[in-house]
This record gives structure tokens, C-alpha cells and sequence, in this order.
């Protein structure tokens, strides 16, 4: 067994390193099926990191922490700090109580980074784990899609009411996984056809999982990677890969326009604006426009520090009351917990301070990749694209959805940046 785990490099010099590749396999994979579950393999991954603490003096690991190091480990502190700060300050609720505990995760993850660099882990390992991630978000996917009743068993309560599959949160993370594995391919990590071909088959599996939940605000992210893919074959003069990501990308699109579903719902988002124009908010994109409208409304207010963590749906009830957000307001206004925008929410509950704040969770993550990806070492331009790609689907998803209001999202966000 030692002979099998030392092959993945695991038990070599600590076997702590053995926990937090279980702690993280078991995370991702029961994402799958068991969201609930992966929480607690998360939170085990969290507090596993104060091990980082024994031995702290004096390790070589832990000292020399580069300035940009220290820059990405300053906003995580930052975002936790003002999180705490905004629920002393504001009257405490059920809801504040949850988004503090969520955003405690940002100070409690600085301890697992101190772990996480003392190690070198096996990438091949990790690509088998996101492999059997994505084979099995889009089996499960097509088998909730085509009605199978063991499938329909397993997420019995998780469906989306308008595409009967996955919850939409998983539209994001199916795509990034996907792109974690053509990454892989872009920098020369891939050698023998085996390989490839089931690379190929994990990111088409990881495809149809993100296409079938019908996400719109996600499908957006898909033109913004190929600008982000084109670039960087460009930039390395990778034309025959150039050629591929423009030909994937009309290929995608053109057949996606063909399948009935995707048509129904580009079609149905153009109803909604144009209702919406016509003064009508009821619909899915309507509700959105008026929680916006709500959210300026109430960040005008109180501009600096917000109103508190988890106020939303008690403001926006309040002012679709008074009459502030028109006559045909959508049903949704005053019964969601956020705006349905990750900035638009920090906004709301923790002012121009929080705006600020979450913003640097984008970029300073994303100048630490940027340099990544134009590193002369394949293995440094791997994290580098994973990251870029990672915060590039995050950052459209934060645009019609609120990423970090949900364990998953926050805790994905975490582990994945550190560990790049």
C-alpha cells in the first residue's frame, strides 16, 4: 500500500500530505452527489491547516513568503476582517450568522496555505480526480436529463425548475474542471494518445454537464475562455491550437443554436428584456433588473459600510411595498436572500469597502496567474491558466448569481486558488 501511495508522490516526507489529498478528492467528488457532505471534507481541509503551525519557527517552507504571496493572503484576511466587522456592527440574524461563518473561511484558509507550500503535489493525480470528476457530473447529468429513475432518485430535490438537472451552481464548476483538463493539454502535460483521448472524453462529459442546466449566465463564459485561450496561443505562437479554439468555438455554437432547449432559452431571454422594456419585470431576467435596481437604490442609503450581511430580502420586500421598484415587479423580488450579483451584494450589506474588497479577490489571484501563465516553465503556466480560466467563469457567474453566498462556490474559490 505504501509502494502504491509513494507512486503519487503522497507519503514521501510527511503523511499529512496523504490527508489533504483525501480531504480534497473527497470534496470535489461528493460535490457531485452529495453537496452537503463535501462541506464538511472542506472544513476538514480548513482546520487540518493549523498543522501548519507545528514547526512553524524556523521552517523553510513557511519562511520567505513572497510579496504577492503576502498580497493574496492580506485580501482573504481583509475580506474575513470586514465580514466580521459588518456583523458586529449591524443587528445579528439568522442569515448574518451563515454569511459570517462562510466568510470566517477566508482567515481560517491562510493557515492551510502555510500547509499547502510546503508540498509538491502529483499533477497527474490530480487531473485522475478531475477526470472522474467530470465523467461523472455529465453521466449524471444526461441520466437526470433522459429520466432515469435512479438518477432522478439521487437528486430528488435538486432539480432546476427549468432544465430538471443539476442546480446551476454546477454549470460553473463542470466548466472550470473542464478547463483545468484542456490546460493540461495546452501545456504539453499530455503525451500518449490514451491520455488525450480521455482527456477529450472528461472535458465533452464536462461540457454537456454545464450546456444541460441551462444556464445562461454561465454559457457566456465560454466566448470569454476562447478570447482567454486565444490570447495565450497567440501570444506563444501556438497557431495550430488557435486555429482549434476558433473552430471549437463555432463548432459549439453552431451546434448548440441547433439543440431546441438552447433555443428556447436565448429566445426566451430576448421576451424578458423586451417585456421588461415594456415596463413588465416578471420573468427570470426581469427579477434580476429589479433586484439591481433595488440594490443601487439601497447602496445609495448607505454608500460606505452597506446595510449588514443577509439583509437583502428584508429591504427589497420592503421597498417593492412602498412602491420603489414599479407596478409589475417580478414575484422573486422580496422572497431572494441576494440580488443575484456578487457585487451588487457587497454593495448592499458591506458598502463601497466590501466592493472594494471583493474586487480584489479577482485580481489580485488573477496578476498572481497572469504572471504564472507567461512563465518560461510549463508547470507554472498550468496554475497560471487554471486560475486565469477559473476566475474568468467566477466572474461571469458573478454577474447573474451570487458565488460566494454558497458553501460550495466559497469553498471552491479557496482551495483552488491556493492550491494553484
Amino acid at each position: 500500500m505504501e509502494l502504491f501511495f509513494n507512486r503519487f508522490n503522497l507519503l514521501l516526507g510527511d503523511k499529512s500530505k496523504l490527508f489533504l489529498v483525501v480531504f480534497f478528492s473527497s470534496f470535489l467528488l461528493l460535490s457531485v452527489f452529495l453537496p452537503k457532505y463535501s462541506e464538511i471534507f472542506a472544513v476538514f481541509m480548513f482546520l487540518f491547516g493549523f498543522f501548519a503551525l507545528k514547526g512553524l519557527k524556523g521552517n523553510l517552507a513557511v519562511a520567505h513568503i513572497k510579496l504577492y504571496e503576502k498580497w493574496l493572503l492580506g485580501v482573504f484576511a481583509v475580506y474575513g476582517l470586514v465580514s466580521i466587522i459588518s456583523f458586529l456592527y449591524w443587528p445579528a440574524t439568522r442569515e448574518s450568522h451563515m454569511r459570517v461563518e462562510d466568510d470566517l473561511k477566508f482567515l481560517i484558509c491562510i493557515f492551510l496555505y502555510l500547509l499547502l507550500r510546503r508540498y509538491e503535489f502529483n499533477l497527474s493525480g490530480l487531473i485522475c480526480v478531475f477526470v472522474v470528476f467530470t465523467m461523472m457530473m455529465g453521466a449524471s447529468s444526461m441520466g437526470q436529463f433522459a429520466g432515469l429513475p435512479l438518477v432522478a432518485d439521487l437528486f430528488a430535490h435538486d432539480y432546476r425548475p427549468s432544465a430538471a438537472v443539476n442546480p446551476m451552481r454546477y454549470a460553473a464548476i463542470a466548466l472550470i474542471v473542464s478547463c483545468f483538463m484542456i490546460n493540461f493539454c495546452c501545456t504539453g502535460k499530455s503525451k500518449d494518445n490514451i491520455t488525450k483521448f480521455t482527456l477529450t472524453v472528461a472535458v465533452v462529459m464536462g461540457f454537456i454537464a454545464c450546456i444541460l442546466t441551462q444556464t445562461r449566465g454561465i454559457w457566456l463564459a465560454i466566448p470569454l475562455l476562447a478570447l482567454l485561450y486565444g490570447c495565450y496561443f497567440f501570444r506563444n505562437r501556438h497557431r495550430k491550437y488557435l486555429i482549434a479554439t476558433l473552430f471549437g468555438v463555432v463548432l459549439i455554437v453552431g451546434l448548440g443554436f441547433q439543440v431546441d432547449f438552447v433555443q428556447k432559452r436565448v429566445n426566451k431571454a430576448f421576451e424578458n428584456i423586451e417585456k421588461y422594456q415594456g415596463g413588465d419585470g416578471r420573468s427570470s431576467i426581469g427579477a434580476r433588473l429589479d433586484m439591481y435596481n433595488a440594490s443601487l437604490i439601497l447602496v445609495k442609503a448607505r454608500p460606505t459600510f452597506g446595510h449588514g450581511l443577509g439583509v437583502f430580502k428584508q429591504k427589497s420586500k420592503a421597498l417593492k411595498k412602498r412602491g420603489r421598484l414599479g407596478v409589475l415587479v417580478a414575484r422573486e423580488v422580496g422572497l431572494r436572500k441576494t440580488p443575484h450579483n456578487e457585487f451588487f451584494q457587497a454593495l448592499v450589506e458591506r458598502g463601497s469597502i466590501g466592493l472594494i474588497v471583493t474586487i480584489l479577490l479577482f485580481a489580485v489571484p488573477g496578476f498572481i496567474f497572469y504572471r504564472a501563465v507567461k512563465s518560461k516553465s510549463d508547470h507554472i503556466t498550468f496554475y497560471g491558466l487554471c486560475g486565469l480560466s477559473m476566475l474568468t467563469v467566477f466572474f461571469v457567474a458573478g454577474q447573474t448569481g451570487t458565488l460566494f453566498n454558497h458553501n460550495l462556490f466559497t469553498n471552491f474559490y479557496i482551495i483552488m486558488v491556493l492550491l494553484f
